[in-house]
C-alpha cells in the first residue's frame, strides 16, 4: 500500500482533532467511520494529575499504559509514517487510568480502507 503525504495547508491535510476530556476509561478522540482507516501522524497531550494513558484502536490497545506525572506533556512530532493506525471503522481512543483533565491536539488522516 502506498500513502502519499503532502504538507499543503490548502489541501486540508491533515485533519485536526481537539483532545479534551476529564473522565477515566476510554475517551473517543476521533470517531470511526465505516470502511475508513484513521492514521495519527502527530499529537500532543498534557495531563493535570498523574495518570497512565493507553492509546486504543477502538477497544484494542495500541500501546501499554504510559505513565505521566502531574502537568507532564507528551509530544509526538510529525513523521512520514503514522504513530498509530486504526483498523477500518474503528475510533481512535485514549484511555486514562484516573479522572483528570487531558488536553491537547491530534493531527490525522481518515481515508478509505
Amino acid at each position: 500500500m502506498r500513502l502519499d503525504v503532502a504538507l499543503n495547508q490548502e489541501s486540508g491535510w491533515p485533519n485536526e482533532a481537539i483532545v479534551n476530556f476529564t473522565g477515566s476509561g476510554s475517551n473517543q478522540i476521533i470517531a470511526g467511520v465505516a470502511n475508513q482507516i484513521i492514521r495519527v501522524f502527530k499529537y500532543f497531550v498534557v495531563v493535570r494529575i498523574a495518570t497512565d494513558l493507553t492509546y486504543l484502536d477502538g477497544g484494542t490497545a495500541l500501546t501499554g499504559p504510559i505513565p505521566l506525572a502531574a502537568n507532564e506533556a507528551m509530544v509526538f512530532t510529525f513523521d512520514t509514517k503514522p504513530w498509530y493506525t486504526c483498523s477500518p471503522g474503528n475510533a481512535f481512543n485514549i484511555n486514562s487510568s484516573v479522572a483528570t483533565q487531558v488536553a491537547g491536539r491530534c493531527y490525522y488522516t481518515q481515508t478509505q480502507a
